[in-house]
């Protein structure tokens, strides 16, 4: 089910069910209802009787299996997603939360799956909220999620949710996000510094003309053709596909211009509109 913030984003073509036309996670979105505009709420984001709304579309589509989850076209808090899941009785997912999982779901290479993971980490860590998790005993969580990293079966929960020498369930928690986080920012720069290795040995040897390799980056939003244009340019086949982020990792190849000096060009990751950048920080 696909949520649009207000008709007027449905009307200026901001939110559009062709978003969402091309293999995706296995989140399915198979309805998209109109909704009044309206100012967010802190709790639900959306109002009591919109949440009714909703949970009746829900009932409906319940017997035949049409639903599986809520897309919000917004960035939600995590108490917001908490409690929409509480309501509707699906996993909810918001903007943001979407276009990481497709980022997850097309990542090949080491750099991009420690990128994903990294917006992943970064995002959850500000949706911490309390939820109920294994055993019936509560904990502090990402929408739904009982642990953010993998530390299933550690942290203790007593009164209060203290773990340790006096550290909160919460505490443990950030703790572990960040511990995650450190590890992940090390593991890119590795990659990294490889990279710039790589970099300085290709414009060393610019081909037989002596020159030196210059890269042409080819940027844009995303599935606006990149790829495509890349290959034509360079007699490649790299690949393609007309959805979101079918690229994630910057692809470099290699074609003579009319000078016949030869260049590289380097197809980039899309943009995409209204998306928090503080959430990609690598």
């Amino acid at each position: 089910m696909c949520l649009a913030n207000s008709l007027e984003d449905q009307r200026d073509g901001y939110f559009h069910t062709d978003f969402f036309d091309k293999p995706l996670p296995p989140h399915v979105l198979v309805q998209n209802p109109s909704l009044k505009g309206h100012k967010p709420r802190a709790d639900t984001y959306f109002g009591p009787g919109t949440v009714d709304t909703i949970k009746c579309h829900l009932n409906a589509a319940e017997t035949k299996g049409e639903v599986d989850a809520v897309f919000v076209n917004a960035t939600l808090s995590g108490i917001q997603l908490r409690n929409m899941e509480r309501a509707w009785s699906k996993p909810v997912v918001d903007r943001v939360g979407l276009i990481i999982e497709i980022f997850n779901a097309h990542a090949y290479t080491k750099e991009a799956r420690l990128q994903a993971e990294l917006a992943a980490l970064s995002y959850k860590k500000s949706r911490l909220v309390r939820v109920l998790g294994p055993g019936g005993r509560y904990t502090f969580g990402a929408s739904g999620e009982a642990e953010v990293v993998s530390a299933r079966g550690r942290g203790g929960g007593g009164q209060g949710f203290m773990s340790g020498a006096g550290e909160t369930e919460l505490q443990l928690q950030r703790r572990r996000v960040l511990e995650r986080r450190n590890y992940l920012l090390t593991q890119i720069d590795e990659v990294r510094r490889t990279r710039v290795v790589q970099r300085a040995g290709r414009k060393r040897h610019g081909g037989s003309s002596g020159h030196r390799l210059a890269t042409v980056a080819v940027v844009g939003y995303t599935n606006a053709g990149k790829s495509t244009l890349v290959s034509n340019l360079t007699d490649s086949d790299l690949y393609s596909d007309c959805r979101l982020f079918a690229t994630v990792d910057p692809r470099l190849r290699s074609a003579a211009l009319p000078s016949g000096r030869k260049v590289l060009f380097s197809d980039t990751v899309g943009f995409i509109s209204d998306l928090p950048v503080q959430v990609f920080e690598v």
